[in-house]
């Protein structure tokens, strides 16, 4: 036991873990934190392994070493461009500049305040000082840097590195790999080699934990407007875009597509890097390069800072999609969306988000607080419901947190 305590300490990045410490104290969280914290390990070392143990698997031939190894020289690795270094520069620093003027509705707070401070130095770094070696070496291994964790793909990385985390990684990517089968009814799907991209290595294919809900979540989304004469799709927290890349193989074959990613500047910036090296057919829009608007010509995709949402024209938007950022951000803030969706939705308005209530104390001694998954409601004369149901794909340790699936449909047309 003694041995197996040590080697669960030295899984643990100390220096993260102090930052988090020291923040949680600030924030007034710390006896939260530390609860969940204790919960999480105890389901990603103790109870997934076990349950690996008895888990069925022979039948799935699954290659964790290769898909884990550096991919960086591989043959048909995708290098990130000095030019599109360039332009999420610009795009960042004019974000930046914007932020400082945008509405107090758009002022980060709460948990992904205490998230950018721990998690984004290095990046930021590069950014600010238009450091381009530095970023391309950071966004050729995106994928597998701390600012990405939280999106799944650090995560994936960093597991398969720790202590029982190879089990850990198995009966996580068999459960997904099924649920996405259950939808799809046919097993392929299509991972870009941009990033270093890690994962289990299964019938010659890399393909990540997290590809597995993304793919799962583009094929209920294609479902959901496949009828519709154009398809405009707003994601809000789109992370480093992985739905995104989805969707538009997806959806390659059908006319009308566009897609609007927006999240924090940082985000934005990691995720033009990803779509940009994965996708060089598509025109991408970054901030400053053109009009924010869904419907406007001459995009396949844009990638914006969450404040300018606000542009959005009125009944513009087809379906609008969030996974689990609404619920982690200040009730302000998910306010101010929910009426961006109430005015500018046509169609749909699918999320998920969990029903833990977070509250944070700030540096100046207000107090942020978050709005639950199951109390974020558009308005009810102009959506109806059409299903709640409990969150398709979850981590083991996520079990700490009741979470739903939510879709709501736009019943009366004309801005709310």
């Amino acid at each position: 036991m003694k041995k197996i305590i040590l080697a669960l300490v030295a899984t643990i990045n100390q220096t993260y873990l102090i930052e988090k410490i020291r923040r949680a104290w600030a924030s007034g969280s710390l006896k939260e934190q530390g609860f969940r914290f204790i919960v999480n390990q105890v389901q990603r070392y103790i109870a997934t392994p076990l349950k690996s143990s008895i888990h069925f698997t022979k039948n799935l031939e699954l290659n964790l070493v290769d898909g884990f190894k550096d991919h960086r020289s591989s043959e048909g690795f995708l290098e990130i461009k000095s030019d599109h270094i360039a332009r999420i520069i610009k795009a960042y620093k004019k974000a930046k500049r914007d932020q400082k003027n945008s509405s107090p509705e758009f002022v980060i707070k709460g948990v992904w305040d205490e998230w950018i401070s721990v998690n984004y130095k290095e990046l930021i770094a590069g950014l600010d000082d238009e450091n381009i070696e530095l970023l391309r070496k950071l966004f050729n291994n995106i994928l597998r840097e701390q600012c990405t964790r939280g999106m799944g793909s650090y995560d994936e990385y960093s597991r398969y590195n720790s202590l029982f985390g190879k089990s850990y990684l198995k009966i996580v990517w068999i459960d997904y790999y099924r649920k996405l089968i259950d939808i799809k009814g046919e097993k392929d799907i299509n991972i870009p080699k941009a990033g270093n991209p890690s994962g289990i290595i299964y019938k010659k294919k890399l393909i990540p934990i997290e590809a597995l809900r993304h793919a799962y979540r583009a094929e209920e989304i294609k479902n959901i407007i496949s009828d519709l004469d154009e398809k405009i799709i707003v994601e809000i927290g789109g992370g480093y875009g992985g739905l995104c890349f989805q969707l538009a193989s997806k959806l390659k074959n059908f006319k009308g597509v566009k897609f609007s990613l927006f999240d924090i500047p940082e985000v934005v910036a990691i995720a033009s890097s990803f779509l940009m090296t994965s996708l060089p057919d598509k025109n991408i829009r970054l901030y400053g390069e053109g009009k924010i608007s869904s419907d406007t010509e001459g995009f396949d995709i844009a990638i914006f800072p969450h404040f300018a949402i606000d542009n959005l024209n009125n009944n513009s938007v087809d379906i609008f999609y969030n996974s689990c950022s609404f619920s982690e951000m200040d009730e302000l803030g998910s306010s101010h969306y929910l009426s961006v969706i109430e005015r500018c939705c046509r169609k749909y308005f699918m999320h998920d988000n969990h029903d833990v209530e977070f509250i944070r104390r700030q540096s100046d001694g207000t107090f942020s607080k978050n709005i639950i998954g199951s109390k974020l409601i558009p308005n009810p004369n102009f959506f109806k419901l059409l299903y709640k149901k409990p969150r398709t794909h979850g981590l083991p340790e996520d079990r700490a947190f009741k979470q739903f699936e939510y879709l709501y449909e736009r019943a009366v047309s004309g801005a709310s």
